[in-house]
């Protein structure tokens, strides 16, 4: 009898848990979705990891849909700061997930596809905007150059097979965001980039050396660099003191001192590794274990 007794009570305190941990998950994503708000982005997107860890760890229809909230809070951040084809993959699994809980026609998966659509048709975007994503589109582009200026202030040029950054960028002096993800680009070199960017995204294109300063690149503060394959930080990276995101996931061979220099040098910067995980005020003995 005793036992059933403890067995009953050890139910009750988990479900207890469970439920304030549950509350607490909803408090972080509704402050983050304040901060977003408030163009806090640096602690907005820790209370969304938190957030998300908490609910992760159930499968509950009230917990899939605040995972769809989370997802769809990190849209809404990509969409601010211009990062169109990230908000939309977020704004994807959000709607996912919504439709796994919700049925009403007008819920929350319509709104998502709605604000897809509105990204696909460029709603979002710049009136002085560049968006190529083939390699198709980018040949086209490039053949009418002489017709058309270059003054523009958004520019994507994502899976057109670049091996180097397009020979125009550097002439475009007005351009504050560049994603030239998902393309071959080995080597980088900053003297082709124009300085006064404030965005700039090159994951996933396999690159193995930098070349030159980023010294000159005053006004930067969101450098997306995951998924390449260099063992050496650009130089002069903690020179950028307006640095707010710096993304190095999935770069496995940055050696933990380089990264713990960044850390110091650049300590007001939200550091992203391994999963979207802050790893801000992490020591060597942490990475180890």
């Amino acid at each position: 009898m005793k036992i059933k007794i403890i067995v009953v009570l050890l139910l009750v305190i988990t479900i207890a848990t469970n439920a304030q941990d549950f509350e607490q998950a909803k408090k972080y994503l509704k402050l983050a979705s304040s901060l977003i708000d408030n163009q806090d982005y640096n602690r907005a997107i820790a209370y969304i990891n938190d957030a998300k860890e908490i609910l992760s760890k159930s499968k509950r229809k009230q917990e899939v849909y605040w995972l769809g909230f989370a997802d769809e809070l990190m849209g809404k951040y990509f969409l601010r700061i211009g990062d169109y084809k990230l908000a939309r993959d977020y704004y994807q699994k959000a709607y996912e997930k919504y439709s796994k809980v919700i049925s009403q026609p007008d819920g929350s998966p319509f709104v998502m596809k709605d604000i897809m659509s509105k990204i696909d048709g460029d709603s979002f975007g710049s009136s002085k905007s560049l968006v190529l994503t083939s390699k198709k589109e980018y040949d086209a582009f490039v053949k009418t150059l002489g017709a058309g200026n270059l003054d523009y202030d958004y520019v994507a040029i994502i899976n057109c097979n670049l091996k180097d950054v397009p020979f125009f960028i550097q002439q475009m002096k007005n351009l504050k965001v560049l994603i030239l993800s998902d393309n071959k680009i080995r080597d980088l070199s900053f003297s082709n980039l124009p300085s006064g960017l404030q965005y700039l995204d090159i994951s996933n294109n396999g690159i193995r050396n930098f070349y030159g300063s980023m010294g000159n690149f005053k006004d930067l503060k969101y450098f997306i660099v995951k998924n390449n394959s260099f063992g050496s930080l650009p130089n002069n990276l903690d020179h950028l003191k307006q640095l707010e995101v710096l993304d190095l996931r999935g770069n496995d061979k940055i050696p933990f001192n380089s990264v713990k220099s960044i850390l110091q040098n650049l300590n007001s910067t939200l550091i992203l590794h391994d999963e979207f995980v802050p790893i801000k005020g992490q020591t060597a003995t942490d990475e180890e274990e």
